[in-house]
């Protein structure tokens, strides 16, 4: 059973270079945020997962995008859902799939799901760091990331 009624989860890969975005998101929210939230990171979006969201209140996930433009912030809610680059899966389940599936199966999903998505220029890069632009715009990135889980936080379910 959760500890907390919220669950913050990244997406990607800390050895795929800008891909790892979500990853350090993660860690700086939770050096800040642990008190209020659960945190957790995954490579990809699968099954494992759905049993891991069972009895939040609210979910934030937290992937990447490609596009040609670095450090573009949006937030969306489930029925908006677009495909990111390690929600999307093509070798598991989807979260659409994903979401689906646990309620066919009545597992208690949270009842607020909401992704958060940050641009990125090029994936597949094998690299522990991350790119230049992605370097340059990580501060204003994280603080608009906290902005809208903050918001997410202190908003009524």
């Amino acid at each position: 059973m959760p500890l907390k009624d919220i669950l913050i989860l990244g997406f990607g890969s800390d050895i795929l270079s800008d891909e790892g975005l979500a990853i350090q998101l993660v860690l700086d929210l939770k050096k800040k945020w642990d008190h209020l939230s659960d945190f957790n990171t995954y490579l990809t979006f699968s099954l494992d997962v759905i049993h891991d969201i069972a009895g939040y209140e609210k979910l934030i996930m937290i992937d990447t995008v490609e596009d040609v433009i670095v450090g573009n912030v949006n937030k969306f809610l489930l029925n908006e859902y677009k495909p990111t680059l390690h929600i999307k899966n093509y070798h598991d389940i989807s979260l659409k799939q994903a979401i689906a599936y646990g309620k066919k199966i009545e597992i208690e999903l949270p009842k607020n799901i909401e992704l958060i998505t940050v641009s990125i220029a090029e994936i597949g890069l094998i690299d522990d760091s991350f790119s230049k632009s992605l370097i340059q715009n990580y501060q204003r990135i994280l603080f608009e990331v906290e902005s809208l889980i903050y918001k997410t936080i202190f908003q009524p379910v």
